[in-house]
């Protein structure tokens, strides 16, 4: 039989139970009617920087920049959030980032500085809730983060440091190969508690397909596998299933997760195989917060010389407490993160052949937060030290992200920054 004539058997055979059934009308979905949700995200910055290093390509010489000040918005989030439909949800989520960072400032990231800054798109997904009333299972498909190191989808206008952990930023580019760290792709996950029991775990299972940056993934592609599971001790991080994390839970809890993540991912044209895992913890006991991330990653290729590894490591530690002042509360915070890459030359020339970093970085952040109301409205003075080793390669060769700004060799400078977050 034709194709063509099992179209028309099957159109008349839906034609015949339709006029059968007596039923004029599809059963459609019942659409909710709840309104689209608005939110607008702030992070603004006030910042000097000093003892920058620039590469000078003329002279071949390092040489000084000078101490800057430099005021930009480091970050802004515009979100539409709604439930179209029962147990359906949808995220789109702009960002506008860097408008009027400096090159040269010890900040990270490129910046928006054109005429009329760029809007990029952050989150763009659907989240269907299997069963009703049940936390146990969902579905999310879109555009978004992978739950892969606890950092990396925390929300930055929620960590207390003045910037997010630059561990997040390696973690992102070994799975999706940019920054922001989104990739399209679908996530199954959930949270299993017994109400009022001290114990709960969470999980989420992800595939997608990252093309690294580009409009590709090149002639040979393959889909990125995460996984992470999570356990609850005392209350649970969050009573409702969610993408996302967050730190400063204001004294409403008392509890521990502990979770344990892990990435796969098969030959590409820039490797024969991906693979990540990781450790990551939060603790809120009463006024003390404390989180963490190591996270292992490792790349396999081979050469003239046969089948080799890239190794690395990426962690950050933070702990923050709460003080009463007055009606309004300070939040001294410590922040601390690191990169361990391979150093010798051998093993750096691979690690570029595969598309990883190398070398070694780390970074200290000491401030105080001064809320003058909980998750909506802070204002941040803090001061950064950072520094790094390029190993065997050389300070000119840009092989972590403490050498490496827009293209240019640098050095980065310490600095100190006054900040407002908001969110409306």
């Amino acid at each position: 039989m034709k194709l063509s004539e099992l179209f028309l058997l099957f159109w008349v055979l839906v034609s015949a139970h339709t006029l059968l059934s007596g039923q004029n009308e599809p059963n459609w979905i019942k659409p909710n009617n709840q309104r689209v949700s608005t939110s607008v995200g702030l992070q603004l910055w006030s910042l000097y920087t000093t003892g920058g290093q620039v590469f000078d390509q003329s002279t071949q010489s390092w040489a000084p920049t000078s101490d800057r000040l430099n005021f930009m918005i480091r970050r802004t989030r515009l979100g539409f959030k709604g439930m179209p439909f029962s147990r359906l949800k949808y995220n789109l989520t702009l960002a506008i980032d860097h408008v009027g960072n400096d090159d040269y400032d010890g900040a990270t990231g490129s910046g928006n500085n054109a005429s009329f800054p760029s809007v990029s798109l952050w989150n763009a997904f659907v989240q269907w809730q299997v069963i009703a009333q049940k936390e146990t299972l969902y579905f999310t498909f879109g555009y978004f983060a992978p739950q892969f190191h606890r950092e990396s989808f925390t929300s930055a206008l929620s960590v207390s440091s003045m910037e997010k952990a630059m561990s997040q930023n390696y973690a992102r580019r070994h799975l999706t190969g940019t920054g922001p760290g989104r990739a399209a792709g679908i996530t199954m996950g959930g949270l299993i508690h017994v109400a009022h029991m001290p114990l709960a775990l969470s999980y989420d299972l992800g595939v997608f397909a990252p093309t690294f940056g580009s409009s590709t993934a090149g002639q040979q592609a393959a889909p990125v596998f995460t996984g992470r599971a999570v356990i609850h001790l005392g209350q649970p991080e969050f009573e409702k299933y969610k993408l996302g994390a967050g730190f400063n839970t204001f004294g409403k809890r008392k509890g521990i997760s502990v979770g344990i993540a892990a990435s796969y991912q098969g030959t590409t044209d820039r490797f024969e195989q991906s693979t990540g895992i990781g450790l990551d913890l939060l603790a809120n006991y009463g006024p003390i917060n404390i989180k963490g991330d190591y996270t292992l990653m490792q790349r396999n290729d081979r050469d003239e010389q046969g089948a080799f590894a890239v190794q690395s490591a990426t962690w950050n530690a933070a702990l923050s407490w709460n003080v009463p002042f007055g009606k309004y509360l300070l939040e001294p915070t410590l922040m601390v993160y690191g990169f361990n890459g391979p150093t010798d030359a051998l093993a750096q020339t691979r690690a570029k052949q595969v598309g990883s970093f190398s070398g070694k970085e780390q970074a200290w952040d000491f401030g105080i937060n001064w809320y003058l109301h909980p998750k909506r409205l802070k204002l941040q003075l803090h001061y950064t030290l950072r520094q790094g080793d390029a190993g065997e390669a050389g300070n000119t060769a840009k092989v972590n992200q403490y050498f490496n700004q827009s293209g240019q060799a640098i050095q980065r400078g310490d600095w100190l920054a006054f900040g407002i977050v908001a969110r409306f």
